[in-house]
């Protein structure tokens, strides 16, 4: 079962290039490709929500796990929320999109802080406050 994640393969590539340098992961792969590798208890706990892919990609969970490097990162954003076909949507919806195919630890916050962020969306988001009140002149001081 090889997912399709990019139609020109070019995410896939990066995923690949920098999965052997992820923090997080890059300990572990070893045991991915030689499974006749006796692993401690806790090494089989850390493996134990992980597949490996035959094209070499890592799922957690079913879902494809993403490095910890802004810039794949923020290209899935792009095309998840930016996109035509996503049109801006907030926060959870963005999530929600992302979450179908991807993992990677703090993608909650990842995802609001792009979200929060993007200017198309600050230009077009309606204000949630009450109206400004009118501005009243300062009192002129008896002295400096």
């Amino acid at each position: 079962m090889s997912m399709e994640i990019a139609s020109d393969g070019r995410l896939e590539q990066m995923i690949l290039d920098v999965l052997p340098d992820d923090p997080a992961v890059a300990r572990y792969l070893p045991y991915f490709k030689d499974t006749s590798k006796e692993a401690d208890e806790e090494t089989r706990k850390a493996l134990e929500p992980f597949t490996m892919e035959p094209d070499g990609l890592l799922l957690h969970e079913g879902l494809i796990y993403v490095p910890a490097v802004d810039e794949i990162k923020l290209e899935i954003l792009r095309s998840c929320h930016d996109g035509k076909a996503a049109g801006h949507l907030g926060q959870e919806k963005t999530l929600e999109l992302i979450s179908r195919d991807y993992y990677w630890p703090g993608m909650r916050r990842f995802t609001k802080d792009y979200v929060w962020t993007c200017e198309t969306c600050a230009r077009r988001k309606a204000p949630r406050h009450r109206r400004h009140g009118k501005l009243h002149p300062l009192p002129i001081p008896a002295g400096p």
